[in-house]
């Protein structure tokens, strides 16, 4: 069985961006940190500036549901059922988070996300 390795690189996050992440725990709805932002998780290969949380769920992102979540404070929020692009409150920043669902423009993940130590699902490095 092969080893992955583990989504735990964070230090190309800026002082915003490290906030959130830390607040974050287990995201409902099956959402996983998916994008550059996951991948530099893996990789530190490039900086980013927000987070892409996608779910292979349907008709589970929609903007009552990113008000939900606990981990966030929301100051802004667009979009409708499918898509959501939201701001949430940084120290010095708003930090840009997006949630998608997976089936409306990307294929299924084909390998289980891994686990951050925040507990927070980050797509496989292959996904």
């Amino acid at each position: 069985m092969a080893v992955v390795e583990q989504p735990t690189r964070t230090d190309f996050m800026d002082g915003d961006m490290r906030r959130v992440w830390d607040d974050l725990g287990p995201m409902p709805g099956d959402l996983r940190l998916y994008g550059g932002t996951a991948l530099a998780l893996y990789r530190n290969h490039r900086a980013s500036t927000d987070f892409d949380f996608v779910t292979p769920i349907p008709v589970v992102v929609h903007l009552d549901f990113v008000h939900s979540i606990p981990y966030f404070e929301v100051r802004n929020a667009v979009g409708g059922i499918g898509m959501v692009d939201a701001e949430i409150v940084g120290r010095h920043r708003p930090v840009a988070v997006t949630f998608l669902e997976t089936g409306r423009l990307f294929a299924r993940p084909t390998e289980d996300p891994v686990v951050a130590p925040n507990g927070v699902a980050v797509a496989h490095p292959i996904d």
